[in-house]
């Protein structure tokens, strides 16, 4: 049974990403970001903001509407939230929280050029 901890997999090329949230994986590699079961092409990635966790729960309790897709599950440490280019897509923001949101995003921030 995997219990909240964050791990960290790099391979030899430095692409993928791994980190567990609670029984949720988080997966970062070139070609597709994931949560638990819910994944997304790397190209469809907008913005991304690494929020710390005043700013995290100000998001989620007042901005938060049905176009987010909400992966939460600590949120003492803050998150990302990241919008989505797809237009067909019915989520429009990304809101994850993790203890490793700045790494997160400084990732996608540079892979993607954003």
């Amino acid at each position: 049974m995997l219990y909240s901890a964050a791990v960290l997999a790099v391979t030899s090329t430095g692409i993928l990403r791994l980190w567990f949230l609670g029984k949720s994986p988080v997966w970062l590699n070139d070609k597709y970001f994931s949560v638990g079961r819910a994944k997304i092409e790397r190209t469809w990635i907008g913005d991304v903001h690494v929020l710390d966790q005043p700013a995290f729960l100000e998001r989620i309790r007042s901005q938060s509407t049905l176009t987010d897709y909400l992966a939460l599950r600590n949120l003492q440490y803050g998150g990302v939230v990241m919008s989505i280019k797809d237009a067909s897509d019915p989520y429009k923001y990304w809101v994850v929280s993790m203890r490793r949101g700045n790494e997160l995003g400084e990732l996608l921030k540079r892979d993607t050029g954003v």
